[in-house]
């Protein structure tokens, strides 16, 4: 086999359009606001058999909180499907709400509860980010490629398959990580989990919306969320899932926090209540 001649640059090069330089710098940088990361958890697709990636997992505990004075715990992960992506990605179809859809239920929780609050329903996440309008919501998406063979060159929309299938990746790993469990942490404990499905890319996140005169036009944002319908274990299910720039992170991962704050402060008001 002959040798490839190759530089420094070169590899880099290479390694920048791939996508793994964007992978490890970001789990650097979530490294550093000190969230623990793990990175290339393997899932098994259960329609192929074959293991598949989670780019990046992340969570953050919060040292300074008494969760067992309290009794209550509350914790986010974030699980995040990163692309370097070379075309626009535009979130379409805005979402209406629907009372034949129970949207809440597409926030991947696990709550396990005292005995004396067995009926506690929990919309602490979707009041917060749906009900209070934090963000635009879309059911559909799509990206861009010229037209082989075209001589006009032109732009074609389209569903991309590495877009599909980490949509796909990070959502199957949601579904299994709240299946309900052996009731092993049956205690007084009041636990809510969170697991946030994040589709990453580098930039040119586009929403379209309509003006006055139904107009369509291209807001370009930094975080959005998209609806996402799919099938888990042969049913109809959905998912909400962030689709935020490199530049948008930081701040959904602020607000996110504050968030999380805020839950855990109404999760210590309602156990002392008892729910009554």
């Amino acid at each position: 086999m002959d040798k490839i001649n190759f530089n420094e640059a070169e590899i880099l090069g290479a390694l920048g359009r791939s996508g793994y330089l964007f992978e490890s710098e970001i789990s650097k940088m979530l490294s550093e606001k000190g969230f623990f990361v793990e990175t290339n958890t393997v899932i098994k697709d259960p329609i192929t058999g074959k293991s598949r990636e989670i780019d990046l997992i992340a969570e953050l505990y919060e040292a300074n909180v008494d969760y067992k004075k309290n009794k209550c715990f509350t914790n986010v992960k974030y699980v995040f499907e990163i692309k370097n992506n070379s075309a626009p990605l535009v979130l379409l179809t805005e979402f209406e709400n629907n009372p034949n859809i129970q949207d809440w239920e597409a926030f991947k929780q696990r709550i396990t509860i005292p005995p004396e609050m067995e009926d506690y329903f929990s919309s602490h996440y979707w009041d917060k980010i749906v009900m209070e309008n934090k963000f635009s919501i879309f059911t559909q998406y799509c990206s861009f490629q010229h037209k082989k063979n075209n001589a006009k060159d032109e732009l074609m929309a389209l569903h991309p398959d590495n877009i599909y299938e980490g949509l796909s990746k990070i959502s199957q790993y949601c579904e299994q990580k709240i299946k309900p469990e052996d009731n092993n942490e049956a205690d007084q404990y009041f636990r809510l989990f969170l697991y946030l499905p994040i589709l990453l890319i580098t930039d040119d996140l586009y929403e379209l919306k309509y003006d006055e005169i139904k107009n369509p036009k291209l807001m370009k944002t930094e975080c959005s969320l998209l609806l996402y319908n799919y099938h888990y274990e042969n049913n109809p299910t959905m998912a909400y899932i962030f689709v935020v720039t490199k530049d948008g992170l930081p701040k959904l991962l602020n607000f996110m926090m504050e968030t999380e704050k805020e839950i855990f402060e109404d999760l210590v008001e309602r156990r002392k209540k008892g729910m009554k």
